[in-house]
């Protein structure tokens, strides 16, 4: 019996089919419905009491002398539908006919199954009892009723009736659209209170219902709508209408449905009228605002590309028609990637389909910064993009917006500050930024052993001093390209700023380390810059255990470097002044020649004043060494023939302390350092750069400040020719106690000059 419960459930439209044509055919439908729902609910019914019968008992139910039908549980169903039939006017005879082809539908569902004849036969019987005990059952229980139960049956009902009719009658007030009724005849039958409120401009709720005014005449436009609407062969129209109301004029949709009877004759007219007026200005803002939109669009400086939710191109902007060198009218409709044809910087594999991932994902992506967009004419552009979902009120993705434009001129801005951001603008090494990312990401015991150089640039500073910065900075660079040179691939250097450098080795033990800074050193002996040799300290450390901090061999290398640079440091300042020395008197003979000179007469003055052999030395060695501070004075500043001016005095006024800066950087020329400082000193306390008086002025600067005197008074300046021997000796005693210590004046006179 499952079988059959399933067949009768599977098949429940055809059915409502075949007792809907039954009762149209036998005219059932007089006193009935002919909605499908409600012949729905009916056949729902008779079946699941059906099947309900047959999951209590397989069995035939078969019917005995003195079985009481009215409470029989099949039949049930059976009385309750008679009950509702007789409320509505149904005779007992009109409903047992109804039933007949209740009972014939499904026993025609069988008949037409392709159930095996036996059990066609079986369950056609088990249906036949089952409607013979529903038949039985309304039977009885409708001839039993008396008069009196007949008429309190009818009461009810017809309260039940009125109920409803309020009910409805409240539902129809209460709509806020305006709504006309219309019978037959083309005669209004009743109106709303929105209705009489819009067209009448009077509000009587139920005003038409019960009668009180005849409004036929105020709403003649409308009979020229319904008479067309009648002779169409359609249940329902819509029709959109300017119409002229009490408040003014206004936009309906109005619809037009047909009332039809149970039998399915028509009986009148419903016409709904939905106030659409702000609709329609929204309709018209919209329709403005997408013009201004689109026209936005087209302006605008980036590309613009929209797509359909199947990624269908639907708009395209100028600027996009220029990068993709597509025009509008050409890309309409094809697939983004046509037109879009994106690719990988790198790999120069074509790029995801961006928009088909925002469909999936709904939500804004951005390309990646290394994507290139290929032109129809095959060029190449750098881009930058983002694509969002363009969506409903409801959430619904209906397509997709990409806005991209040339990335290529700031690509090439930002790869330039990427790249310094990371390295030295100086050298073009690494940065110190860039290194300590490194050692961090190369600290692992893959890398083991590795090993860490530090470098110091021997004498930079006495460099910069003497020769200006500019050569200190190409020294920096041939170190860097040096480096460079004698360092692997893999291999990380890095300027950590001023003289130091550093430089990382993975997988490199000690000797291969030492290997590699005495290749720099053998291609440090072949640099050389103004006559100064290039020099580095170097120092390292080998990490050789991954449980050995990398900051720990950091330090150990940094501190071996300062042990070798007290070594090689001071060699390498020797050696810078003598360059520089060197270098000023190559480039001005004039000054070898002065400062012979005055050595030489420091030397006389040392022996007149009897100073002991080392002392006579030191005095003639700054002598020598006393104007090495012009070595940064300008040159054409230094060989001007004319008035120096007041600036080019201040540069000139320069070169003590210059020179002093200079010396100072050697440990064992630290006094000979402060007597070059002062040797432009006066007795009176007016000299510089100090202001130093009398004695405090070191015992040796004011030996050199008469012999520089001397020199400067009887050789040829570019600026004048050297003065008589009197004028000289004569600006010497006049000079003594205010710019010449007056004893030592006296001692280079006599025991000097006169000599």
């Amino acid at each position: 019996m499952d079988k059959l419960k399933i067949f009768i459930l599977d098949n429940e439209e055809i059915l409502i089919d075949k007792i809907l044509n039954y009762a149209k055919e036998r005219n059932y439908v007089k006193y009935s419905s002919t909605l499908r729902d409600a012949w729905r609910m009916s056949i729902s019914g008779t079946s699941q009491a059906l099947i309900k019968a047959i999951e209590k008992s397989s069995s035939i139910p078969e019917m005995g002398p003195d079985d009481d039908f009215t409470k029989d549980e099949v039949a049930e169903f059976g009385i309750f539908e008679a009950k509702k039939h007789r409320s509505r006017g149904v005779t007992l005879g009109m409903f047992l006919g109804l039933m007949k082809y209740y009972h014939q539908v499904y026993t025609d569902l069988v008949n037409e199954s392709s159930f095996s004849s036996k059990e066609k036969e079986y369950f056609t019987q088990y249906i036949k009892r089952y409607f013979d005990h529903i038949e039985l059952g309304f039977t009885i229980e409708w001839v039993g009723l008396s008069e009196k139960q007949k008429l309190e049956e009818l009461q009810k009902t017809n309260r039940e009736l009125v109920n409803e009719k309020n009910k409805y009658l409240t539902i129809f007030e209460s709509i806020y659209d305006p709504v006309i009724i219309v019978d037959k005849n083309d005669n209004i039958d009743n109106i709303n209170n929105k209705a009489a409120e819009v067209f009448l401009n009077v509000v009587d709720l139920g005003m038409k219902y019960y009668g009180n005014i005849n409004i036929d005449k105020d709403v003649e436009w409308l009979n020229k709508k319904l008479i067309k609407f009648i002779d169409l062969n359609e249940n329902e129209v819509l029709h959109e209408k300017m119409i002229e109301t009490k408040t003014g004029q206004r936009t309906f949709l109005v619809k037009f449905k047909k009332m039809l009877d149970v039998s399915e004759k028509y009986e009148g007219t419903v016409i709904i009228f939905n106030d659409i007026t702000h609709r329609k200005r929204l309709e018209t803002s919209l329709s403005n605002e997408k013009m201004l939109l689109e026209t936005t669009l087209i302006s605008v400086g980036d590309g613009v590309i929209s797509t359909n939710n199947e990624g269908n191109i639907v708009f395209l902007n100028r600027v996009a028609e220029f990068l993709t060198g597509w025009t509008k009218e050409a890309a309409m409709g094809k697939f983004i990637e046509e037109i879009f044809n994106i690719v990988n910087e790198v790999s120069r594999e074509k790029s995801g389909n961006i928009v088909k991932k925002v469909l999936e994902s709904g939500k804004l992506l951005e390309l990646a910064g290394n994507t290139i967009l290929i032109s129809k004419d095959g060029t190449e552009r750098f881009l930058e993009n983002s694509a969002a979902p363009i969506m409903q009120e409801n959430g619904e993705i209906v397509g997709v917006v990409l806005v991209f434009r040339d990335f290529s001129e700031k690509k090439h801005k930002q790869e330039k500050i990427e790249f310094l951001s990371y390295h030295d603008q100086l050298t073009g090494l690494y940065n110190r930024r860039f290194y300590e990312e490194e050692l961090k990401r190369l600290d692992t015991e893959r890398n083991i052993p590795m090993t860490i150089v530090m470098g110091d640039v021997n004498g930079l500073k006495l460099t910069n001093d003497s020769f200006g910065h500019a050569i200190g900075d190409e020294i920096l660079k041939k170190v860097a390209d040096v480096m460079v040179k004698a360092c692997r691939s893999d291999d990380i250097i890095a300027r950590l700023g001023g003289d130091e450098f550093v430089i990382i080795l993975p997988k490199t033990d000690t000797l291969v380390a030492e290997q590699i800074i005495k290749r720099i050193n053998n291609l440090l002996l072949n640099e050389k810059l103004c006559s100064i040799d290039i020099s580095v300290s170097f120092g390292y450390e080998t990490k050789n255990n991954v449980k050995e901090k990398v900051q720990e061999i950091l330090k150990k290398a940094e501190d071996n470097m300062y042990k070798r640079k007290i070594f090689e440091s001071p060699r390498m300042r020797t050696n810078t002044i003598c360059a520089i020395i060197t270098t000023l008197h190559e480039k001005n003979k004039r000054e070898e020649e002065h400062s012979d000179r005055v050595s030489a007469l420091c030397k006389s003055m040392g022996e007149a004043l009897g100073l002991p052999g080392n002392k006579m030395e030191e005095l003639k060695t700054v002598g020598l060494l006393h104007d090495i501070g012009k070595i940064a004075i300008n040159e054409n500043i230094l060989n001007k023939s004319g008035k120096l001016t007041d600036n080019e005095w201040k540069e000139i006024r320069r070169h003590p302390d210059i020179g002093f800066r200079i010396l100072s950087t050697v440990d064992d020329m630290e006094k000979m350092a402060k007597d070059v400082l002062h040797h432009h000193e006066r007795w009176d306390g007016k000299g510089y750069p100090s202001g130093l008086k009398e004695d405090n002025i070191p015992f040796v600067s004011r030996i050199i400040a008469i012999a520089d005197a001397y020199d400067a008074m009887t050789s040829e300046r570019s600026y004048r020719s050297s003065l008589p021997e009197k004028i000289v000796l004569e600006e010497l005693r006049q000079n003594a106690g205010s710019q010449f210590d007056p004893e030592l004046v006296s001692v280079f006179i006599e025991e000097i000059l006169k000599k």
